[in-house]
């Protein structure tokens, strides 16, 4: 069975799954996220996320109504789709398409994209064990409390990490 998204009302096989060129969530980064866990086929902390996602598209203006029952229902139905037990769900919600310019026109119809995927998590069946990490300058912006999906800072760290033989940076 071919692997199934969602992408703006429509599921869809995941490889025929696209965005337009101009989306500003591609070029600008102008979009939010969340990954949601699932463990045993149950959304983990499901409502922090749904919160947290609404105070991200608030404070970008995104104009997005969440409607928390709805993508329940979506997470849901691709947990049942794509046979997920324990894995992760990721959505994002893009500001739209516009041709490229810094300031964005008001009325854009936003890009929402789900997709689940299978995942194993390194739960400890024995106790916890100690794992190296190495430290680095935090890249970050100062926003961190929007949950976009500009993660370059993250994705240096981790590499760092990676370089040096470590679990974390």
């Amino acid at each position: 069975m071919p692997k199934i998204a969602y992408i703006n009302s429509k599921y869809i096989k995941f490889h025929e799954a696209k965005i337009h060129i101009e989306d500003r969530g591609l070029q600008f980064a102008d979009s939010v996220y969340e990954v949601v866990a699932i463990y045993k086929k149950h959304l983990v902390d499901f409502d922090f996320h749904i919160k947290r996602l609404k105070y991200s598209l608030k404070e970008l203006l995104i104009n997005f109504k969440v409607d928390k029952n709805k993508l329940k229902n979506i997470f849901n139905k691709l947990i049942s789709l794509n046979k997920i037990n324990n894995g992760i769900i990721y959505l994002q919600i893009t500001r739209g398409v516009q041709a490229r310019e810094h300031v964005y026109k008001n009325k854009l119809k936003p890009n929402i994209i789900i997709y689940a995927r299978h995942k194993k998590f390194n739960l400890p069946h024995n106790g916890f064990k100690g794992e190296k990490a190495v430290t680095c300058e935090d890249l970050r912006w100062k926003r961190r409390d929007i949950k976009t999906v500009n993660l370059l800072p993250n994705i240096i760290a981790a590499n760092f990490a990676s370089k040096h033989k470590a679990y974390e940076a």
